[in-house]
């Protein structure tokens, strides 16, 4: 079963990118592409209408992303733990709750926090809210496809991260842009910029902790969708992280967790709920023991 989860998603990985060449043909080329003035058309695709929220001046949003246990044991309060980590990293539910202001048809701006609980649904525990943040977030069009910019800053406050390993401020960069085919395919890509700025105190430069510490990174994420109906699609994401610890000496130099890749169903519930019940596996490794099940939410209030 999850060699035809990885077949589908493979499919999906190759196939866009002959359709999109073939739509470029029927179009004249331009010399220069210039993002398009105006109002900005309302996102075709499920997800993304949720996640530019609500039309109405202030509203709050939900985000919330669940990491489960393993297929083989899908009750259990451990995660995969693939990389043998120590001690094993446990079922978490990570997310943020934020109150939204809309400052025109495509901005919007929000005060937010982080929540965080682990084990959410075999007993919660270590449950907090910390790492107050604000972000702007404008979407745009460029050429044929659609995009959606936030910037974000966060005070970080939650134990582990201060405390353990002084993270003082983290800035984020997100973009994410999609194009939907009229045959119903959505074509995505997201990146994703973080740099963190570190206390001064000396117990945050021994060399134990300096590799655990992303002092930035770029996330790569990019992701296609078949629409089954109007408000159900098929969903597969790719993974691919590109972290930059302070233990590493030159600017440029990476440490790369394995790729990952989830498959799953994007639902519409309502107009302001879309839920994305996924699998997560490592591609070059697709077994029970490693391939986790969660799920990915966006609810918005108002």
């Amino acid at each position: 079963m999850l060699k035809n989860f990885l077949l589908i998603g493979l499919a999906f990985f190759s196939v866009p990118f002959a359709f999109a060449h073939a739509e470029e043909k029927k179009k004249p080329t331009e010399a220069t592409v210039r993002p398009s003035g105006g109002a900005t058309e309302e996102a075709e695709n499920n997800r993304m209408k949720t996640l530019e929220g609500s039309k109405s001046p202030f509203s709050g949003q939900v985000n919330l992303t669940y990491n489960g246990s393993s297929l083989e044991h899908p009750f259990s309060k451990d995660a995969p733990n693939p990389g043998g980590a120590v001690p094993p990293p446990l079922v978490t539910a990570v997310g943020t709750f934020s109150g939204r202001y809309r400052i025109d048809k495509e901005t919007t701006a929000g005060l937010g926090t982080g929540i965080t609980t682990q084990t959410p649904f075999q007993g919660p525990k270590n449950t907090t809210i910390a790492d107050p943040y604000i972000d702007i977030a404008r979407s745009y069009k460029y050429g044929a496809v659609k995009n959606r910019l936030d910037f974000q800053t966060t005070v970080w406050t939650n134990d582990q991260s201060h405390n353990d390993y002084g993270y003082d401020l983290g800035f984020s960069l997100l973009n994410e842009s999609y194009h939907t085919f009229s045959f119903g395919l959505t074509a995505g890509l997201a990146l994703e910029l973080d740099y963190n700025i570190f206390s001064g105190a000396a117990k945050y430069s021994a060399p134990g902790i300096a590799e655990e510490q992303t002092q930035w990174d770029i996330l790569t994420d990019p992701y296609f969708e078949y629409a089954l109906s109007k408000s159900i699609n098929l969903r597969t994401v790719i993974g691919i992280q590109s972290l930059h610890n302070r233990n590493l000496g030159g600017t440029f130099e990476f440490f790369h967790p394995k790729v990952y890749e989830t498959i799953g169903l994007g639902v519409q519930l309502l107009q302001s709920w879309f839920i994305y019940p996924f699998v997560e596996f490592f591609p070059y490794s697709v077994n029970a023991r490693n391939t986790l099940v969660g799920f990915n939410t966006i609810i918005n209030l108002f």
